[in-house]
């Protein structure tokens, strides 16, 4: 579509050349795609803002789960309704709960006074992934109270905290290598250097910490949800601005 406009006095004088519906579904469909790409784009750029925010904020973990449940997806689906002036794009976590609980910061307790129980390291399963029903300590709670060898042992100085500990088997090898028992499950089972040398303490001691006991939990805010939402929106007019441009 070509459009010319001669000079005149008194009226402006327009003249179309070629199929003009042809000319203007063509227009409709690249400004459609226009803003799709450009919301698609600015949804994508608050995802990678939302994940880099979750890796840099000081997890233990390295923020990895926080950061990998963030997800994108544009609406209309591709393929589908593509001359749509009005696209959309939601960016959502998979755990809402937890980005909740550290982009407001919270104090989390026990229920009726009772204390929280925290696996430590020697509990935790390696990994971070737990299907087909593998949990994710080696001694649940509930194997602690059942085992009968469960004690409590306090922190000096810290009446907010305690260790639940657990009584140990301990069975050496003709080998020498040293198998510790908590509740019929296996703990300390790494080969890495130094490895025995643990195992020999910990069978030396007869038990093992298996749970921190806690009073409460303060968790303080390390992500900013506001700010990439904001940041995402203030970005939304700059970028179809220049998919138009294309």
């Amino acid at each position: 579509m070509k459009l010319l406009a001669p000079m005149a006095e008194r009226a402006m004088m327009f003249r179309v050349e070629g199929k003009f519906a042809d000319q203007i579904a063509a227009v409709e469909l690249r400004v459609a795609a226009a803003l799709r790409a450009a919301v698609t784009r600015t949804a994508l750029s608050a995802q990678s803002n939302f994940r880099r925010q979750a890796r840099a904020a000081g997890f233990v973990t390295g923020g990895r789960a926080i950061a990998n449940a963030w997800r994108m997806e544009s609406y209309p689906a591709s393929g589908r309704g593509l001359r749509t002036w009005r696209p959309a794009a939601m960016v959502w976590s998979k755990v809402p709960f937890l980005v909740d609980l550290f982009d407001k910061g919270a104090v989390i307790q026990g229920p009726m006074g009772k204390y929280l129980a925290v696996p430590t390291a020697i509990n935790r399963r390696p990994g971070r992934r737990f299907a087909g029903g593998i949990k994710p300590v080696r001694v649940s709670a509930k194997e602690m109270v059942s085992s009968r060898r469960a004690f409590v042992l306090p922190v000096k100085g810290n009446s907010s905290m305690a260790l639940w500990c657990l009584r140990l088997e301990a069975r050496t090898s003709k080998a020498g290598r040293i198998t510790l028992l908590a509740a019929s499950a296996r703990i300390l089972t790494s080969r890495a250097k130094g490895g025995l040398e643990q195992r020999r303490a910990i069978a030396k001691q007869g038990f093992a910490p298996m749970f921190i006991l806690l009073k409460r939990v303060t968790l303080r805010k390390r992500l900013d949800f506001a700010a990439v939402a904001k940041e995402a929106r203030a970005r939304l007019l700059s970028t179809v601005r220049q998919e138009l441009a294309r």
